[in-house]
């Protein structure tokens, strides 16, 4: 085996003996070379089928979702390690405000309640109802338009990063919370941003398509 180096990646060179009959007495006339050219070739098409039933769909929105979760759960834990609960920082006084807040129940305050616990379970069933009506959806979603696939990857990725926060902690983290005057917007996070954003898209994208003509 020699290792060549290429451009930018090292580049393995197998150099596979040929082994003629000649050379052995009564040893079947074996071409390893041809032999191993072949194997590499069914190994590549089998690798192609693999790539072909990976919907192009599930990779896009897959990873819009990935990187949702990453940046929703690291803001978390950043706010949980550095900020006290139920503490503030003021950022841009009377507007935007760095807080600790949790949430049991849903956006607004929704089943915010101590009282209860059933609300988490709740929840936790709705979200896992949401995340397969997306995935049906991105099943079906081969001849839709982009925005509509990243609408779902939104929407994806931000009901995974509550639903994880429902899972660990029982309670969603929130920690952005803006003011306008008198008008206080209830504290929100990145998760809910890409809920939001996703929703929108969604709408956006039903607006947007072509409508057949009319026969």
């Amino acid at each position: 085996m020699k290792v060549q180096c290429g451009l930018f990646t090292p580049r393995v060179v197998y150099a596979i003996p040929y082994f003629p009959a000649s050379g052995l007495a009564g040893a079947p006339n074996i071409d390893f070379r041809a032999l191993f050219i072949q194997l590499r070739g069914r190994y590549a098409a089998s690798n192609n089928q693999v790539e072909q039933h990976v919907k192009p769909q599930y990779t896009l929105a897959g990873s819009l979702a990935a990187i949702i979760v990453i940046l929703d759960q690291i803001t978390k834990v950043l706010i949980q390690k550095h900020i006290s609960l139920y503490a503030t920082i003021d950022v841009i006084p009377g507007f935007f405000n760095l807080v600790h807040t949790v949430n049991k129940g849903a956006a607004f305050g929704f089943l915010n309640r101590s009282d209860i616990a059933w609300q988490t379970y709740f929840f936790i069933a709705i979200t896992s109802l949401a995340i397969v009506i997306v995935l049906n959806l991105l099943s079906k979603a081969k001849d839709e338009g982009k925005l509509f696939i990243i609408a779902l990857g939104l929407i994806l990725g931000g009901a995974l990063g509550n639903m994880i926060d429902r899972i660990r902690l029982g309670e969603v983290v929130d920690f952005l919370d803006f003011a306008l005057g008198s008008y206080h917007w209830p504290a929100f996070n990145v998760a809910d941003i890409a809920i939001t954003l996703g929703s929108l898209a969604l709408i956006m994208s039903f607006y947007g398509r072509k409508v057949p003509p009319a026969p």
